[in-house]
């Protein structure tokens, strides 16, 4: 009985926060005085831009893009999209996964 009393002492001190399983604390979002919004990998120092006000999104070759009818398009470079059916848009997660 003693040593369930010490256990529960010592998970009611430590606290139940897991913090080595929590990714989240990683990555920091900012934003610049003209409106971009970054996202910082604070380990690596990696940035990516979420958002800009004086750009259109950047497309990147051989991504697949949802639309807001529901449809997928491969957007193959030099402004061309492919509209994919669903088995096409499928496969291509399950290769992008599988490597």
């Amino acid at each position: 009985m003693r040593y369930i009393r010490l256990l529960l002492t010592l998970v009611a001190l430590s606290g139940c926060d897991m913090s080595f399983g929590n990714q989240h604390k990683n990555f920091s979002l900012f934003e610049t005085s003209k409106g971009t919004v970054y996202l910082l990998n604070t380990v690596t120092g990696e940035t990516k831009i979420i958002y800009s006000k004086e750009s259109a999104p950047r497309l990147i070759p051989n991504t697949v893009y949802d639309s807001e009818d529901g449809k997928s398009y491969e957007y193959l470079g030099a402004g061309t999209l492919k509209a994919l059916s669903v088995r096409e848009a499928a496969d291509k997660i399950i290769e992008k996964y599988n490597k």
